[in-house]
């Protein structure tokens, strides 16, 4: 019993190395694709506002359905 555990020991500590080395590289990707997809819905919300406003205010493009 102890010769198996002397030699599954270093096994199981490689894979529990590898396991929070790729679960640690998995949660950095997923914190960096969130702050991307955040900060491009903030731009593209902002650009609409803007457009938005322009309209309301009469200074926009006419508008060619009307």
């Amino acid at each position: 019993m102890d010769a198996l555990l002397a030699i599954t020991a270093p096994t199981l500590a490689a894979s529990n190395a590898a396991f929070f080395t790729l679960f640690g590289i998995f949660v950095v990707a997923t914190l960096v694709l969130s702050f991307i997809t955040v900060r491009w819905a903030i731009r593209r919300d902002r650009v609409g506002r803007a457009a938005w406003r322009e309209r309301q205010q009469g200074g926009g493009p006419a508008n060619p359905t009307q």
